[in-house]
């Protein structure tokens, strides 16, 4: 429910909403959530794909989203060490050790293995969340000058 309740909350305390270009929930649920005129800004990263990037643009200006808010820092996969330390991976790798975290926690672990994987709703319907790495390595454009921005506009 995370974007949509965040949305409920937003238009509840007529605050400012932002959707993130690699959201799981559809701009369309959005803007059926926010009143067209509810002040909404859209998070964007420029990706090498630009037809791909036209078509999220164009589904964040069908939603009334009025403002952009413009990522620069994605123009190479950081590196997380607590996901490191962690042996938190994309995808993930199934160690004995998260095997059995998850045996302590069945609430969440059946919430996991019962309901479809998370997708991108924005991106691609075939990019399933758990494959982020690969999608943002796909993705990386490390030439990104004011030149993409002035592209944007």
């Amino acid at each position: 429910e995370g974007e949509a309740a965040v949305a409920r909350a937003a238009a509840h305390h007529n605050s400012v909403y932002c959707l993130s270009s690699i959201s799981t929930t559809p701009v369309s649920e959005i803007s059926s959530i926010l009143p067209k005129d509810h002040p909404k800004l859209f998070q964007v990263y420029v990706w090498k794909d630009r037809e791909l990037l036209r078509d999220v643009l164009s589904q964040a200006k069908e939603g009334n989203f009025q403002s952009l808010a413009l990522t620069v820092d994605f123009s190479w996969y950081g590196n997380r060490e607590r996901d490191i330390r962690n042996g938190f991976t994309i995808p993930p790798a199934y160690t004995l050790n998260q095997m059995y975290e998850a045996l302590k926690k069945p609430a969440w672990t059946w919430d996991f293995l019962s309901n479809p994987a998370y997708k991108y709703a924005l991106i691609k319907d075939d990019v399933p969340a758990d494959s982020l790495a690969a999608f943002i390595n796909s993705q990386i454009y490390p030439a990104f000058s004011w030149k993409d921005a002035e592209w944007l506009c």
